[in-house]
């Protein structure tokens, strides 16, 4: 779903950040991994990326404790401009700040919990945001991350989301 273009970027930022800046870690063994670890390899960018086996989806936030920034990406396609992906919740609910490199529905809730730093598609200056990005201040990164949980507690938590439901459901049945 467009983790080429975090190596895309890490490559062409590799001569103002340096390894010992930024570790991308990315846990998984999707049908994409090969194609990534080669992808570094051929680059050079071993010293950037960590890649990780699967582990059980409870573990994941033990991992994401220690992260500065969560990655989200999509390919620029309009059906991914409507998703909000379970990735995008999961970093939220964790008190992680999002870097996103998207557009649609996905960029709109990093920007309305001011919880990320977003980069679209059509920018042309996706490179020097994301230097800004990796090097953004731990207080501010900080900052971000209590807001997606904030956000995550007030927008994603199950009793709203089965509140909104009922709320549709009922309102939907009268007008029937």
């Amino acid at each position: 779903q467009g983790l080429e273009q975090l190596i895309d970027l890490v490559d062409q930022s590799k001569e103002v950040i340096s390894n010992a800046e930024l570790e991308c870690v990315l846990i998984g063994n999707g049908r994409a991994k090969k194609d990534l670890v080669s992808l570094v390899e051929l680059r050079g960018l071993k010293s950037y990326f960590v890649f990780l086996e699967a582990v059980p989806a409870g573990e994941i936030p033990n991992y994401l404790a220690h992260a500065d920034l969560g990655y989200l990406s999509f390919k620029d396609n309009e059906l991914f401009k409507a998703v909000i992906p379970a990735k995008l919740q999961s970093y939220m609910a964790c008190g992680v700040p999002v870097l996103g490199l998207v557009d649609g529905m996905s960029a709109k809730i990093i920007e309305e919990a001011q919880g990320g730093i977003v980069i679209s598609h059509q920018e042309d200056d996706k490179v020097s945001k994301f230097v800004d990005a990796v090097r953004t201040s731990k207080k501010v990164l900080s900052q971000f991350g209590l807001k997606n949980l904030d956000y995550a507690r007030k927008h994603f938590n199950k009793q709203t989301l089965m509140d909104e439901f009922e709320g549709k459901y009922l309102s939907e049945a009268k007008h029937v």
